[in-house]
């Protein structure tokens, strides 16, 4: 299981090796799968990543920069535009726009005529109606995260290798709202950021993708000592998870929400 979204009594569920999603009633039965690699209309080479609402399934296809929308129920094809940005991952907006989040990388260096910005918001013609934290030519990530993006209660939850915290945008219209810091204990430097051999070796603590909210209980996947742990906070930053004896040896990993529950992949 790569990623899970669930809208109303419906679970989709992606593969992203197999470029497939599938859909499941909460009941566990089985609804439909989506699988329509190609190059022609209504088809994708791969998924990048996907998002749901009331409803449409949209999918990212980065080899060709094109968004496909799908009927949410039936899976048939409704339209596709093609993309004038480069995007890791995404959240539909309430009002038709859509907030995409974006990392640069060693190997994609933009030219300085191009969009830098780690957050875009665009209207429903995929015009850019917002830039969020901006980024300079030579400036990269030392990899990327599998997910830069979650949502909760009307709200989206970013986080990237750039800064140790998470900024919390409205699902109505993309806008800010706040921005949290995290202190960790062996935080990485400024300037090792983007060296990925220097981060190995120190074993440095760090977001290993954006945090999950639940209520008032937020899910993080975190590196500790060189390994991906799974801790629960709250709103305020004080970790649940913290020592050998805690839920951190239990603490499966989380990978969704639905309503007053956690979602994750056993």
């Amino acid at each position: 299981v790569d990623e899970i979204k669930i809208v109303e009594d419906m679970m989709y569920v992606a593969d992203y090796k197999s470029n497939k999603i599938f859909a499941y009633g909460l009941d566990g039965s089985f609804v439909g799968v989506l699988m329509r690699q190609g190059r022609g209309p209504g088809e994708y080479i791969e998924i990048q990543t996907f998002d749901v609402d009331d409803k449409s399934l949209y999918v990212l296809d980065n080899a060709v920069n094109k968004l496909i929308v799908y009927d949410r129920n039936t899976f048939q094809y409704v339209r596709e535009s093609k993309l004038n940005l480069d995007a890791w991952d995404f959240e539909v907006l309430d009002n038709g726009g859509i907030l995409f989040a974006y990392a640069p990388m060693a190997g994609n260096r933009k030219k300085d005529s191009e969009v830098r910005y780690r957050i875009l918001v665009v209207d429903s013609d995929m015009n850019i109606c917002d830039r969020y934290f901006a980024y300079g030519q030579d400036e990269c990530d030392a990899f990327s995260l599998r997910h830069y993006l979650s949502e909760s209660d009307g709200e989206i939850l970013y986080s990237s290798l750039n800064e140790d915290g998470f900024h919390v945008f409205s699902q109505s219209d993309g806008s800010l709202k706040k921005s949290v810091h995290i202190k960790f204990a062996n935080p990485i430097p400024s300037d090792s950021r983007s060296d990925f051999s220097q981060m190995r070796e120190a074993k440095y603590t760090y977001q290993m993708r954006s945090p999950i909210k639940c209520g008032n209980i937020m899910a993080f996947m975190i590196a500790i000592n060189g390994e991906g742990q799974s801790v629960l906070a709250d709103q305020s930053m004080n970790f649940y998870v913290n020592s050998k004896e805690s839920l951190r040896n239990n603490l499966f990993s989380v990978i969704g929400s639905n309503r007053d529950c956690f979602v994750a992949d056993w």
